[in-house]
């Protein structure tokens, strides 16, 4: 069993949410452990749109403009055509989604509390995560290990054991920590087994 340092949180997912949470947390001072079974980012994304919420924490955390510079270019209208494939004559719906350059705009033309205080932005997850992965690889609070699963964990009363598999050896390792935080999708393993 390996103890981890008190405070340190252990996350169990590198998509998405997990590289943001590793990020949120170190911004804030906090040290995590960040595992994710796969070994690499992801080749296929499900995410393309960064929303305006997420996007104002991007903003706190100083990295808006940079994913900014990742994505679609601000003056680019983000409409979405929903078809029953590309040889319809005529869409199911369309929604009209005005670009980052517009939708800035109407946020300072309706400046009453009701708008967000960022535009979201369309970039693709596969160069979303690339992009955070590399940040939080360079900062010193952020432990990634890619290549490994967490096949369990156990909550205890003050602290948590989180079992974690190497996926190149096989081996396992128990992790003992005050916190474990499941970041790990849909089929999440770690969500059933913590209760909230």
């Amino acid at each position: 069993m390996e103890l981890l340092p008190r405070g340190v949180v252990v996350i169990a997912g590198g998509g998405p949410v997990g590289l943001l949470l590793a990020r949120v947390l170190s911004f804030y001072g906090v040290k995590s452990k960040l595992f994710e079974r796969n070994k690499t980012t992801t080749k296929w994304p499900k995410m393309d749109l960064t929303n305006a919420r997420s996007m104002e924490i991007f903003h706190k955390l100083g990295l808006a403009d940079d994913l900014r510079k990742q994505g679609v270019p601000p003056g680019i209208d983000q409409n979405v055509i929903i078809s029953t494939g590309l040889s319809a004559e005529k869409p199911l719906t369309q929604w009209d989604l005005p670009g980052v350059d517009k939708f800035r705009s109407q946020i300072q033309n309706t400046n009453n509390g009701t708008q967000p205080q960022e535009p979201w932005q369309r970039v693709s997850q596969a160069i979303f995560e690339r992009w955070l992965k590399n940040i939080c690889d360079d900062d010193p609070l952020i432990d990634l290990n890619y290549g490994f699963k967490v096949e369990h964990v156990e909550e205890r009363e003050d602290f948590a054991h989180t079992t974690i598999t190497d996926m190149n050896t096989g081996e396992r390792t128990v992790l003992r920590s005050d916190h474990v935080v499941g970041c790990d999708g849909a089929s999440s393993r770690t969500h059933p087994l913590v209760p909230y």
